[in-house]
């Protein structure tokens, strides 16, 4: 399973079961989920609650992550997740319109395993989501 952000969704591979404007991020997330939808179980959190509570629960094989939640922010989930021995070897991949060197840095930092810029190309990621899931099943 994967999930995507807004603000964060798991992704569970199809074969083991499981900035901008407002419209620009609506656009980022349906090329996402499109992306997602034929080759994973796709599953969203509404907030940094529940992806937490959900990423514990069900185990993903992906997490996205978006840097920008209410209430708390995407480094703090990640961190959150990374600390926990369940779930800290599930990859997480930070997506932001933010494209300063120290936020992708301050991500990475923090133990996610990729930092993807808004608006992203369709192609890159899913060859970013190809590798990660190529390294995570070597770990």
């Amino acid at each position: 399973m994967a999930w995507t952000s807004w603000p964060a969704c798991y992704a569970r591979q199809a074969s083991r079961v499981r900035s901008g404007s407002r419209q620009e991020a609506h656009n980022q997330k349906i090329i996402l989920l499109t992306i997602l939808k034929d080759s994973y179980e796709v599953t969203q959190a509404a907030d940094a609650a529940e992806a937490i509570a959900k990423a514990r629960e069900t185990l993903p094989d992906l997490i996205f992550l978006e840097i920008r939640l209410s209430g708390v922010d995407g480094y703090s989930v990640c961190q959150t997740l990374k600390a926990g021995p369940r779930t800290q070897p599930i990859p997480i991949v930070m997506l932001s319109a933010l494209a300063d060197v120290g936020e992708k840095v301050s991500g990475i930092d923090l133990g996610a395993d990729d930092y993807i810029t808004k608006p992203f190309d369709a192609q890159e990621l899913r060859a970013r989501i190809q590798m990660i899931l190529r390294r995570a099943s070597v770990r």
